[in-house]
């Protein structure tokens, strides 16, 4: 049997797809996990029940359990960016393509599973587990770093050329959080419709604008 024929797949890339299915599997009952309790009351032991392995495997491809909800977090936030619809054509408005990445990016942070994983990484902050920390990293700068290469989009066709677009990313995920969010977040109101979240959208693309468009 020749050593690089197709249809006998070596032991190496075996090994390569099973390791691959174990990771995949602990990420995906560590995103339930957190989902269903919170990232604080996520048991470790249920996600390896689960999925199989050890914490020896979790040490392995995550380093330890920060690691593992890093890596569920990082990818849950790379879902949701992918699934935004980010209209960049030139013959698009820059207004209605802003309203339309804020409105579903407010959706997404609205979601019963991101509101249980910001209330427990706050309730974490003080531990020495290290979530606040992947949580910034994996989830929150994945966030950021989508909406600047979406602003980086329309430099020239609406936003100035010496805007910090890290930098005003950073900012208008946060302005986008203020009220509803917050409100929502605190257990003020219940969960916001569709209406109240494109109006807030629209609002908060608005008051961008006036600080980043060309004069």
């Amino acid at each position: 049997m020749a050593a690089d024929d197709p249809t006998h797949p070596q032991p190496t890339n075996g090994k390569h797809r099973a390791a691959d299915a174990r990771k995949a599997a602990l990420i995906h009952h560590a995103r339930e996990q957190v989902a269903m309790h919170g990232i604080q009351n996520a048991s470790l032991n249920d996600i390896i029940r689960l999925a199989g392995g050890s914490k020896a495997t979790v040490v392995k491809y995550f380093g330890n359990k920060a690691g593992l909800f890093a890596a569920a977090m990082a990818l849950t936030a790379r879902e949701a960016m992918a699934g935004l619809t980010l209209d960049t054509r030139a013959d698009s408005a820059l207004e209605p393509a802003l309203t339309a990445l804020l409105s579903g990016l407010l959706a997404f942070y609205l979601r019963p599973d991101s509101l249980a994983v910001y209330r427990s990484v706050i309730a974490s902050a003080d531990t020495a587990e290290g979530l606040a920390d992947s949580f910034y990293h994996e989830a929150h700068l994945v966030v950021v770093d989508e909406v600047a290469t979406f602003l980086s989009q329309w430099v020239g066709r609406g936003i100035r050329a010496d805007i910090d677009l890290a930098d005003s990313a950073g900012r208008l995920t946060h302005m986008i959080r203020s009220d509803l969010y917050e409100r929502r977040l605190l257990g003020l109101i219940p969960q916001p419709d569709e209406a109240a979240i494109a109006r807030q959208a629209n609002a908060t693309a608005r008051l961008f604008l006036t600080g980043v468009m060309g004069r």
